[in-house]
């Protein structure tokens, strides 16, 4: 499994079929901006095939679902033995909880296969990985927008805003680009710019 331009790849020689009993274990920690340390703030098992097989939806089935569109994953158990894949997954179409703030947060999680015929626990396979969040602050006026909200996720923008009315001509967008080098303490600005977003979206 390796990362490449915030993409996912993973190859998968599967030799044994996976089945019912197939538990996920997640551990969270984090490591603010400033700080040298992780810090463990959340872990959760979660039996895989129910997790398939229900109609109910939580973030981790969300999460899991969105690797369909980019490899050949079994969307219900058994999972027969196969070579399975994932191909330039795009690590920002992970669903990010609005309560999480800005610093570098690892996920590890191991894969367990056990059966109600033995108490015996196969270890699949662990792995670990981080990923950088920053969130932005955004300041709307209520009479135009219900949410806007923007953050950035391993190098990857996303902004989400909820409109209440159409804007005319006249919706000017202004944006000041600015920069801070090593350990200095102030930004610097770089350039900034102002434009028509109809005229830009006709």
């Amino acid at each position: 499994m390796d990362y490449h331009d915030t993409k996912l790849n993973a190859d998968i020689d599967l030799i044994k079929q996976l089945q019912s009993g197939l538990r996920l274990s997640m551990d969270f920690s984090t490591r603010r901006i400033r700080s040298s340390s992780f810090t463990h703030f959340y872990e959760y098992s979660l039996d895989l095939c129910n997790m398939l097989s229900t109609q109910k939806n939580n973030i981790f089935k969300r999460w899991f679902s969105t690797f369909y569109n980019y490899g050949n994953f079994k969307r219900a158990c058994p999972v027969p033995p196969n070579y399975y894949y994932l191909k330039n997954y795009r690590i920002s179409e992970l669903e990010v909880p609005p309560f999480l703030f800005a610093g570098l947060f690892r996920l590890e999680f191991q894969m367990i296969q056990s059966t109600a015929q033995s108490k015996k626990k196969d270890h699949i396979f662990s792995c670990e990985s981080s990923v950088f969040f920053q969130s932005g602050e955004c300041k709307f006026n209520p009479k135009f927008f219900d949410n806007f909200t923007i953050s950035t996720f391993n190098n990857t923008v996303n902004l989400e805003m909820v409109t209440k009315r159409s804007f005319d001509r006249g919706f000017n967008v202004h944006a000041d680009f600015s920069i801070k080098m090593g350990t200095t303490n102030r930004y610097q600005r770089v350039f900034a710019h102002t434009m028509d977003v109809q005229l830009q979206w006709p």
